[in-house]
C-alpha cells in the first residue's frame, strides 16, 4: 500500500510539472493564433495569462524557453493599439528577454540568449519612440528610462556580435539630455563624461558637465571644462556668457568686460553685454577718479556710451537702468562739488550748480524707472527718499514713504 501511495504522489508531482509546461505550450499556441489574425486580441490575452502562470511555477520558471515566449507575447502586447494591453508591456518584454540571458549566462552556446538579443532589436524601436514622445512632452524621467533601455539593448547587440559594433553616440546623448533635464545629475554625469571622451561634437556636453561640476562644488573642474570647450567652440555664445558669469561671480570685472567685448562680435545686439562693459568702466572710475581726472572723464564717457546702448536695446535692463542712475548721480555730484569749492560770489557757481543738478535730475529719473522694474528694492526707495528730502520735494518724500509702508 505504501508503495502505491508513494507512486501516486510521484505521479501527482509529475502531472503538476507537466501541467505547468503545458501552460508554456498553451501560451505559444495562442500567440500563434493571434499572429494569424491580429485583429482578434483574445488569443493574445489567453497567451499572456498562460505565460504569467508558467513564469511563477518553480519548474517552468527556470526554463529559458518560458521567458523567451513571455518576451515575445509581451512584445506583441506592446505593439497593439489597446492602451490597457500596451501599458508596461514593453518593459515586461525587455525584462523577460533579459531573464533568458541571465539563465544562460554560464552556458557556452546560449542559443536562446542569441535569439533574445535578436528579439530585443525589434523592441528597441519601441523604447526609442517612447523616449522621443516622453522628451517632447517634457516627461524627462520617463524619457531617460526608455532611452537607457534602448541603449542597453544596443550594448547587448555589440556584446553578442563577434564583430563588435559601432558605439551609439546618439543613444548616449539621448540618455544624457533626458537625465540632465530630469535633474538626475548622478545618472546623467557618466553619459556626459563618455560623450566627452568620445569627442562628441556638441558644446552642450561641456556646458552641462561644467554645470554639474559646479553643483558638486568643484569649481576648478568646471572652469577647466569651459576652457576646453572654448578652444573647441570659440563661436559658441552660451559658452562666452558662461565665462562672463564666472568672472562676475569671482568679482573680476576686468575679465568680465574683456569677455563681453569678445562676445559682442557674436551678439552685437545683446543689451546685457553692453551693460557688463559699461558697469566695468563705471567700477574702474572709482579706483582712479581722485588721482587722474582726465582718465576718470574718459572712463565715464565710455561707461555712458555702453550703458546708454544697453538701455536703448532693452529699456527693461535693470542693471543698465540702475547704473545709468549711479553714473548720472556721480557726474552731478562731482560738478556740484566743483561749484561748492569756488570762492564766494564766483560768477561760475550758478552755472556749475545748475549743470550738476541737471545730471542729478536725470539720475532720479533712472532710479524711479528702476523702481518701476523692481518696486520692492528698499535700498533704492530709501536713497530716493533722502535725495528728495534734501531737494525739499516733500510730495516725492511722501510717495517714497508710502512705498516703504506698503512693503511692511
Amino acid at each position: 500500500m505504501k508503495k502505491i501511495f508513494l507512486l501516486t504522489i510521484g505521479l501527482l508531482l509529475s502531472f503538476s510539472a507537466y501541467s505547468q509546461m503545458s501552460k508554456v505550450q498553451t501560451a505559444w499556441s495562442n500567440l500563434d493564433f493571434y499572429r494569424q489574425d491580429p485583429t482578434n486580441v483574445e488569443p493574445l490575452i489567453k497567451a499572456k495569462d498562460a505565460i504569467d502562470l508558467a513564469c511563477e511555477h518553480e519548474k517552468s520558471m527556470v526554463s529559458p524557453k518560458t521567458w523567451m515566449y513571455k518576451g515575445q507575447i509581451y512584445a506583441a502586447l506592446a505593439a497593439t493599439e489597446n492602451p490597457e494591453l500596451t501599458k508596461g508591456a514593453a518593459d515586461a518584454s525587455y525584462e523577460a528577454y533579459m531573464k533568458v540571458i541571465d539563465l544562460e549566462k554560464n552556458e557556452k552556446k546560449a542559443r536562446n540568449s542569441k535569439d533574445a538579443v535578436t528579439q530585443l532589436q525589434f523592441l528597441a524601436g519601441n523604447f526609442f519612440n517612447n523616449g522621443v514622445d516622453n522628451f517632447s512632452n517634457k516627461k524627462y524621467k520617463d524619457a531617460y528610462g526608455n532611452f537607457s533601455r534602448y541603449l542597453e539593448i544596443s550594448d547587448l547587440q555589440k556584446q553578442f556580435n563577434k564583430k563588435g559594433g559601432v558605439i551609439d553616440t546618439s543613444g548616449i546623448a539621448n540618455c544624457a539630455l533626458s537625465a540632465f533635464n530630469a535633474e538626475m545629475y548622478p545618472e546623467a554625469k557618466p553619459y556626459y563624461e563618455q560623450l566627452k571622451e568620445l569627442q562628441y561634437g556638441e558644446s552642450f556636453v561641456y556646458k552641462h558637465l561644467a554645470f554639474m561640476y559646479k553643483k558638486e562644488g568643484n569649481d576648478e573642474a568646471a572652469a577647466q571644462i569651459l576652457r576646453e570647450a572654448m578652444e573647441l567652440f570659440p563661436d559658441d555664445a552660451d559658452l562666452v556668457i558662461s565665462e562672463i558669469n564666472d568672472a562676475l561671480n569671482a568679482g573680476d570685472m576686468d575679465m568680465a568686460a574683456k569677455k563681453a567685448e569678445e562676445a559682442l562680435k557674436l551678439m552685437p545686439d545683446n543689451s546685457g553685454l553692453y551693460s557688463i562693459i559699461g558697469s566695468a568702466y563705471l567700477q574702474a572710475v572709482e579706483g582712479i577718479k581722485g588721482d587722474d581726472k582726465a582718465k576718470a572723464d574718459e572712463l565715464n564717457t565710455k561707461a555712458m556710451s555702453m550703458l546708454t546702448k544697453a538701455y536703448e536695446l532693452d529699456p527693461k535692463n535693470v542693471d543698465a537702468v540702475y547704473n545709468l542712475g549711479v553714473l548720472e548721480n556721480n557726474l552731478g555730484k562731482d560738478i556740484i562739488d566743483q561749484a561748492n569749492d569756488l570762492p564766494a560770489n564766483d560768477p561760475n557757481y550758478d552755472k556749475l550748480n545748475a549743470d550738476g543738478m541737471e545730471h542729478v535730475n536725470v539720475a532720479l529719473g533712472y532710479f524711479e524707472k528702476y523702481l518701476d522694474l523692481k518696486p520692492s528694492d528698499e535700498n533704492t526707495i530709501n536713497f530716493l527718499k533722502s535725495i528728495f528730502a534734501r531737494m525739499n520735494m516733500m510730495d516725492k518724500v511722501k510717495e517714497m514713504q508710502d512705498k516703504l509702508d506698503a512693503l511692511k
